[in-house]
């Protein structure tokens, strides 16, 4: 079953999709406010807040999250270090980024997401062979 904030999420995104950014980015901002503290909702937000090129906005909501789950969720905290350093890349803030994502790293994973960001970091910083590593191991998981 739907719930109603997904249907007024599909309502806002089909207006910016028509091209009302501004009732479209209302909507968003409607339900990041109503619906504060679904985490499952701010996730949706981050990304087509990034996707909208509106960092800072996405950033903030990563924030909230983070303080939400204060260490409660390995996959949790995963997840939103992974937007984040995505978010720094795009923000050209890449030592930050490659920071969070090398810790992931170090800690053990097999998410291609952590090295296929971390080979953009490094490609991004012109070191083309330590970047097509990453982009080669990103493509085997």
């Amino acid at each position: 079953m739907e719930q109603k904030w997904q249907k007024r999420l599909n309502q806002a995104l089909a207006l910016l999709e028509a091209g009302e950014i501004a009732g479209g980015l209302e909507g968003l901002e409607e339900l990041k406010e109503e619906y504060s503290g679904n985490t499952e909702l701010e996730m949706q937000l981050v990304t087509i807040y990034h996707e909208l090129g509106h960092h800072e906005t996405a950033l903030a909501i990563l924030d909230k999250l983070e303080a939400q789950c204060g260490g409660q969720s390995e996959e949790a905290w995963h997840e939103i270090a992974v937007y984040r350093a995505s978010l720094y890349i795009d923000l050209d803030r890449l030592q930050e980024a490659m920071d969070i994502l090398l810790a992931i790293k170090e800690g053990g994973t097999d998410d291609y997401r952590v090295y296929a960001l971390l080979g953009e970091v490094f490609l991004l910083e012109g070191l083309e062979e330590v970047a097509i590593r990453y982009l080669e191991r990103a493509a085997e998981l």
